[in-house]
């Protein structure tokens, strides 16, 4: 079969939209308008309800069997917190399940919660992270300064994307 390349035709001064769902010929009324090539939606407005109808009805099973079979990802409170006799706090970190006492976890005064993570664990997410971007400033000052940064005369530090964004002349004169 041919493709179709334009969907909009006019014919004895009668215009016409193509259905791509049910490729019926259809008046324009037929259809919703949108920014779609020939300002109109790709389906009829019978179609298009159709295939909404379908994917809600889907959409709802799904929601009802994710939440049917959800496991929890965050534990309760009460789960990761024990107290002892002595009147002490014991908190479970949520990386390395292990149980501290409370003082090796942070303390948010402003929203007065202890942290999820053990003070480890929180340290070595931070230094990832910190790598991570390091290694695309660096990748990212590359491409600024080009063999800048091979140069042992500048300290990579001295230079940020701002200034070329001010100055563009700035690559030059480095």
């Amino acid at each position: 079969m041919p493709k179709i390349v334009d969907r909009v035709i006019t014919k004895n001064n009668k215009t016409l939209v193509l259905c791509t769902s049910c490729k019926r010929w259809l008046e324009p009324d037929k259809f919703s308008t949108n920014g779609y090539r020939g300002g109109y939606y790709p389906y009829c407005k019978e179609c298009r309800r159709a295939k909404l109808r379908e994917y809600y009805k889907n959409r709802k099973e799904v929601l009802e069997f994710e939440k049917q079979n959800a496991t929890r990802i965050y534990t309760k409170w009460e789960e990761r917190h024990r107290e002892l006799p002595d009147g002490s706090l014991e908190i479970q970190c949520v990386e390395c399940k292990k149980w501290y006492p409370d003082s090796y976890f942070y303390y948010d005064e402003r929203t007065q919660r202890y942290a999820s993570y053990c003070r480890d664990c929180l340290n070595a997410k931070y230094r990832v992270a910190a790598r991570r971007r390091k290694k695309m400033d660096k990748e990212a000052l590359s491409w600024l300064y080009g063999d800048v940064l091979n140069d042992n005369r500048h300290n990579p530090h001295e230079y940020k994307g701002v200034y070329v964004l001010i100055n563009p002349d700035l690559r030059r004169q480095i």
